[in-house]
């Protein structure tokens, strides 16, 4: 989740990126590469409407500034919630507090949840995770892993 927020500032200019047509509001067309952007892939034709449902609220079938606004405002405010909720999931699995998620941890935590795994799948999963090779997981690679990105 390295993304980074956009500012009340920004938001303008990220309009305006957006509106290809440059007729001052986002369609739906226009909202799909938005919704992208803003970290919400893959972007579903239901993920389109109901944004639209919850957005548009002069139901003029495509978003305003202001409505396009709420609608930054909110993702922004969801992906600080779960970034909290991430990090503190971290923190529960590394037990010792030295920022790593080593083998133990994880079979520690996974079994703490109802997951009892055998070894040689926890390597597997440290593996998978592990992006330099240090036998661990840092928060970098705990998020890239969770995010699946």
């Amino acid at each position: 989740m390295s993304h980074k927020p956009i500012s009340a500032d920004d938001t303008f200019a990220v309009f305006q990126k957006f509106d290809k047509s440059k007729d001052n509001v986002i369609n739906k067309r226009e909202l799909k590469t938005a919704l992208k952007e803003l970290g919400l892939a893959p972007v579903s034709e239901k993920l389109i409407k109901c944004t639209m449902e919850a957005f548009d609220k002069d139901k003029s079938g495509a978003l305003s500034f202001t409505e396009f606004q709420a609608l930054v405002a909110q993702v922004e405010q969801a992906k600080q919630q779960l970034g909290s909720k991430m990090r503190e999931m971290f923190k529960r699995m590394d037990k010792n507090g030295d920022g790593y998620i080593s083998p133990d941890e994880l079979k520690a935590s996974l079994a703490a949840m109802g997951n009892n795994m055998d070894d040689k799948v926890i390597d597997n999963m440290i593996q998978a995770a592990d992006q330099d090779s240090d036998g661990r997981v840092n928060y970098g690679e705990f998020i890239k892993v969770m995010s699946c990105s």
